[in-house]
């Protein structure tokens, strides 16, 4: 979930879950402004929100849920034990 009131109020409005992604693409570099974003990203994309530079400066980290089982498909800055503790809460 992202931590920026715009983009919850959206969520919140369109009432059901939008698909959304980090802005750079597999294998690059985290993006962490708008400066160094290419043209060919910015032609990929429906909706591009700037809040600012980026508070971690790394992408976000991605899961998958199976059977209560969480898989990392991509780590960033929240760690698997971080996750598996709040699932157990």
């Amino acid at each position: 979930m992202p931590d920026n009131k715009f983009l919850l109020e959206l969520i919140e409005n369109v009432g059901r879950p939008i698909l959304a992604t980090s802005l750079n693409l597999s294998g690059e570099k985290s993006m962490i402004n708008l400066e160094n974003l290419s043209d060919e990203l910015k032609n990929k994309v429906d909706l591009i929100v700037n809040s600012g530079d980026a508070k971690v400066g790394i992408a976000s980290t991605i899961i998958r849920i199976d059977n209560e089982k969480i898989k990392i498909l991509r780590e960033g800055p929240i760690s698997k034990e971080e996750l598996e503790k709040k699932a157990k809460d």
